[in-house]
């Protein structure tokens, strides 16, 4: 197998400088667009190279996977502590409230424990009905806490 851009003959794997940039480009923007952009090399030329030498491919794939653990550990964060916003009267801000996101625990669920998964049949033992009914209780009392109203004016000599 031949160099993609010429030079190495087949079984003379010496690590290209560019190589290292692609990977630490990819970890930083985690766009292989952008990594390439970065490096001025082509898509195209990357992927050639990810197919033809797997060393590059796997220290490529620890990349992904390194990204992947990121990714996985900040949408477990905002499944269980949701994330804050603020909560607006008009234009005036009245406080915040927490923001879940329960299309993540679905997924969670449904990648750590076999109950939650359903299989195309729907013979899983599991009623997506009850499940549905489930995740709408919770959200209305999730958005039982939010005020409606504004908090009462302070006293004016709170105020001085």
């Amino acid at each position: 197998m031949d160099d993609p851009e010429g030079g190495m003959p087949e079984g003379d794997r010496k690590r290209r400088p560019w190589e290292q940039r692609f990977l630490f480009e990819l970890k930083r923007t985690k766009e292989v667009s952008k990594a390439c952009e970065a490096i001025d090399k082509s898509r195209a030329t990357v992927y050639l190279w990810r197919r033809k030498c797997p060393e590059f491919k796997a220290l490529w794939d620890e990349v992904v996977e390194t990204l992947t653990d990121v990714a996985e550990s900040t949408w477990y964060d905002r499944m269980v502590n949701g994330v804050q916003e603020d909560v607006f009267h008009g234009e005036k801000r009245i406080g915040t409230k927490t923001i879940y996101f329960p299309v993540f625990a679905m997924f969670w669920l449904k990648a750590h424990r076999k109950k939650y998964r359903f299989d195309e049949d729907g013979d899983d033992g599991v009623d997506p009905e009850e499940v549905a009914a489930s995740l709408y209780r919770l959200l209305q009392e999730a958005d039982a806490s939010i005020p409606t109203e504004p908090p009462a004016a302070p006293p004016p000599e709170a105020a001085a």
